[in-house]
């Protein structure tokens, strides 16, 4: 029987701190600062200033559809089981799943940890927001300022009011980016689909 995963997706309001800005508008300004990116390897957003320590954080990939900003957000890590080839990081945007190889040679470095955001107005989506928003906050104000745009943002927990979800109100569920088919990861073998009427007990 193939094990389960829990996926936790934390939803925040989007804050600028600059007192002129009342509506920040993340979801443009952040897809126009990539979208003008050659490649993965000039959104590197190096760790430390180390010379010895060459750990760096990125956006993999980004799509941009109906004012809905998705993306996929990870931490390239040097070491012994490299497994991420260097040829990967000349490319605009890549998914993780193309990202791994199980050649060792001409290696970058390993995904150490991962997680997928969703912009919407002034909300922003996060999975493995407890191991993954202090960085990607980090990241997200670095790549404005490289950039030259005096642009800062935070993020605040935006609070459930709602205790529960009327079924009828889901449309569609969808999980993308082979979520579950993460590195080193070989309980996940086989994928499957199944379109059910969730309004209707069968």
């Amino acid at each position: 029987m193939a094990k389960t995963k829990n996926i936790t997706i934390t939803v925040y309001e989007i804050q600028s701190t600059e007192i002129s800005i009342h509506n920040p508008d993340l979801c443009k300004d952040l897809h126009n600062v990539l979208n003008n990116t050659e490649s993965i390897r000039e959104r590197l957003m190096p760790l430390s200033k180390e010379s010895e320590n060459i750990d760096s954080d990125f956006i993999a990939n980004f799509t941009l559809s109906n004012d809905f900003l998705f993306g996929c957000f990870a931490r390239l890590k040097e070491g012994e089981e490299s497994v991420v080839q260097k040829a990967v990081l000349d490319k605009k945007t890549v998914s993780l799943n193309e990202m791994i190889s199980e050649s060792k040679q001409n290696t970058e470095g390993s995904i150490n940890k991962s997680c997928f955001f969703c912009i919407h107005n002034n909300l922003l989506a996060l999975s493995n927001s407890q191991t993954m928003k202090k960085a990607f906050t980090t990241y997200i104000n670095w790549i404005f300022e490289q950039k030259n745009m005096k642009l800062h943002y935070n993020f605040v927990p935006k609070k459930n009011t709602t205790t529960t979800i009327s079924i009828s109100e889901i449309k569609s569920i969808q999980l993308s980016e082979g979520f579950y088919n993460l590195p080193n990861d070989n309980s996940f073998t086989e994928t499957k689909s199944k379109m059910i009427n969730i309004n209707k007990d069968e």
